[in-house]
């Protein structure tokens, strides 16, 4: 996960710049890959659907990847609806790598 606004520029630009910082950091990105872009605030909203406090935060973890982020409170259990949810809020806004 990655946060966006570390990066200027608009949704476009803020993702090749994510996907070469993924690069550089030995992510293997291919043609056919692809990023989905979700808001923090509808990572909060689909947690409070299921009584779950989900928050998302930056957290940087190498000097190629400064726009690394995570999201704290997602149970464990894959099958939870709260998944669900976010892979369906996340097919809204879905880029391929290839027209990026």
């Amino acid at each position: 996960m990655n946060h966006l606004e570390h990066y200027p520029g608009g949704a476009t630009e803020q993702l090749k710049a994510v996907m070469l910082a993924k690069k550089a950091s030995g992510f293997g990105i291919k043609h056919t890959s692809a990023f989905a872009v979700l808001q923090a605030g509808e990572i909060v909203a689909a947690g409070k659907k299921v009584s779950l406090s989900l928050a998302s935060y930056k957290d940087p973890i190498l000097p190629h990847e400064p726009s690394h982020a995570v999201v704290w409170g997602l149970p464990k259990d894959a099958s939870s609806e709260v998944f669900e949810d976010l892979a369906r809020i996340a097919s809204r806004r879905f880029f391929l790598a290839k027209n990026l």
